[in-house]
């Protein structure tokens, strides 16, 4: 199920993320968004390598997570000791590459609604 969340997961926020840069290219932005996108994925990536490697939270008492949004290993507790399930590396580590992904890819996310606003569609001009 995790692999499917992050599969789908990796997509859309490769999609949000190029589609981001294909938007601002087009409209032909200033240095001053150019700037705005690189601090935005700067903080994304950093906040995205943190949640990745050093984010874990409990569920419950006996039930534990590494990592967000999409989990990578799971922790369980029992007889007073944790037990981890973790995926096979390759898979560990397209989930990780995921996880910087969908959050370098939320931080863009205020760039996305600034550039839609006063874009004129030219045949209709209505302002999206």
């Amino acid at each position: 199920m995790n692999v499917l969340l992050a599969t789908i997961l990796f997509g859309v926020s490769s999609w949000a993320l190029i589609g981001l840069f294909r938007r601002l290219w087009r409209q032909r932005v200033g240095k001053v968004w150019w700037v705005a996108v690189a601090l935005s994925m700067a903080c994304g990536l950093a906040l995205g390598a943190w949640c990745t490697f050093y984010c874990e939270y409990h569920v419950g008492a006996t039930f534990r997570f590494f990592s967000f949004p999409v989990p990578v290993a799971f922790f369980h507790l029992e007889d007073g000791q944790w037990v981890g399930f973790v995926p096979p590396a390759p898979l560990g580590y397209f989930m990780m590459l995921a996880n910087v992904l969908i959050v370098t890819a939320f931080a863009t996310l205020p760039l996305w609604l600034a550039s839609r606003k006063g874009q004129t569609d030219e045949a209709t001009g209505i302002t999206a």
